[in-house]
């Protein structure tokens, strides 16, 4: 079976790359890591290390 991968912008940031501070400011967004999209393979989940339990 060949595995098929779909683009789609990015939860986090919604397709600009960079999430706003509520203080001012900016950053890169750490969901797409500054592309602005996520590239979703199928088989393939992503982990965080913030969702690893401790």
């Amino acid at each position: 079976m060949a595995q098929t991968a779909t683009t789609t912008d990015c939860v986090y940031c919604g397709g600009h790359g960079y999430v706003q501070l509520l203080l001012g400011g900016s950053e890169t967004c750490c969901g797409c890591q500054g592309t602005g999209s996520e590239t979703e393979d199928d088989g393939v989940s992503k982990i965080f290390v913030g969702d690893i339990p401790k």
